[in-house]
């Protein structure tokens, strides 16, 4: 377990037989408080699950891997947020690998998770994806219509605070592909 009251990095690989979890504290006003996994670096649980939470942001290099080799991954931005700021800046060449679920949270009130912005995370046939929201979770921001499938998984668990696929006029439609949701 690691924790931080300012930014933390992975700049090397890191391997762990039990649960690794890394905290980063909302404690800068300004933002900054971001956990990171820096270009080709890979994080790895091969006993445990891995989580990150991020008082601010989740930044992932290219080629970076996030590995669970028996359990599940959580990514959740905004933890215990006190500032408003943070976001998912997840490199699409970036590896999310687990056995059994994808977690993803966004704590900041108000904030828009976009699924659209989560695409290349969300194709896990088989698997268990949960994505909450402090705000509202949507296709796509400008809304892109019925264009793609946003989730394939064997289940889907969807909440937010202020809405899903609801984001002003029109209402976007999340298209899933799952088993049970």
């Amino acid at each position: 377990t690691f924790t931080a009251t300012s930014p933390f990095t992975y700049a090397v690989n890191f391997t762990s037989a039990g649960t690794i979890t890394t905290t980063t504290v909302d404690s800068n006003p300004n933002g900054g408080d971001d956990l990171t996994v820096d270009a080709g670096v890979t994080v790895e649980s091969t006993g445990g699950d891995v989580i990150f939470n991020s008082g601010d942001s989740i930044i992932t290099g290219a080629n970076s891997t996030i590995m669970s080799d028996t359990g599940g991954i959580t990514l959740c931005v905004g933890f215990n947020d006190t500032d408003g700021i943070g976001s998912f800046q997840l490199d699409p060449s970036t590896t999310l690998s687990f056995a059994t679920a994808l977690s993803i949270c966004d704590n900041i009130p108000g904030a828009t998770l976009i699924l659209d912005d989560l695409a290349p995370f969300l194709n896990q046939p088989g698997k268990t994806i949960n994505l909450m929201s402090a705000g509202t979770i949507v296709d796509a921001v400008p809304p892109d219509g019925d264009d793609d499938i946003d989730v394939i998984a064997d289940s889907l668990s969807l909440s937010a605070v202020n809405g899903i696929g609801a984001l002003g006029t029109p209402s976007q439609f999340i298209e899933t592909q799952v088993n049970n949701l």
